[in-house]
């Protein structure tokens, strides 16, 4: 699997971030982290309630 700090990303699974573009809100736990066949990082957010969504790294932000 890919070394995904090697290539700038910050977070790791387990760790809680929030979602700090667009105009809806969405926090949670970070899940799994891949990247497509094209190369391009996705991350994959777990909220509280349950619902998965597939983030771009950018769109993302680490909470202490």
């Amino acid at each position: 699997s890919p070394n995904f700090f090697e290539i700038g990303v910050t977070m790791q699974v387990g760790d809680k971030v929030k979602k700090v573009t667009g105009d809806y809100k969405f926090e949670g736990v970070v899940v799994s982290i891949f990247s497509k066949q094209s190369g391009t990082v996705r991350v994959v957010v777990e909220n509280p309630d349950g619902i998965l969504h597939i983030f771009n790294v950018s769109q993302l932000e680490r909470l202490e």
